[in-house]
């Protein structure tokens, strides 16, 4: 199928990598479609493209990037609710916040998303494991030509 995003133009998208957040995300609890898109000139970030808005998307990042000794510790109810096992994994991601300024960009390490990757079902989850902040410091080493990596 095509979809319209503000940042990225005509998307197709297979309804395979679709991923159903079915609470939404925090504060948009209606938006419930999003898939991943990954631009190889933005790596190590990827972008959260919502199906449902087309100027709705979240810059994400694997957490574990910026902050190795990072744990997250799902509960009982979100590992019902997302149908995760032993036997299957879950992709873990932070919303990040890109200021015009990337030295002074921050990433949600309090409420991580959760998704599993097999069933594509994902859900925002506040840990109880209080010593993590909403927002989190991450520190870019940029080159002249913009390639930039992440320390945390």
């Amino acid at each position: 199928m095509q979809v319209n995003s503000y940042l990225f133009g005509d998307l197709i998208v297979e309804q395979e990598k679709i991923i159903q957040f079915p609470e939404g995300v925090f504060g948009f609890p209606d938006k419930r479609r999003y898939i991943l898109v990954e631009k190889e000139e933005s790596f190590p970030i990827s972008w959260l493209q919502c199906l449902d808005d087309p100027y709705l998307s979240f810059a994400v990042i694997n957490p574990f990037l910026v902050f190795s000794d990072y744990k997250v510790v799902l509960d009982n109810q979100d590992c019902e609710y997302l149908e995760l096992n032993e036997s299957e994994g879950a992709m873990i991601l932070s919303i990040m916040i890109l200021p015009e300024d990337l030295n002074k960009s921050t990433i949600n390490l309090q409420a991580p998303l959760i998704i599993n990757i097999q069933k594509r079902l994902g859900r925002q989850v506040i840990l109880s494991n209080q010593k993590y902040p909403y927002r989190h410091p991450v520190f870019f080493d940029c080159e002249e030509d913009n390639n930039c990596e992440t320390t945390g």
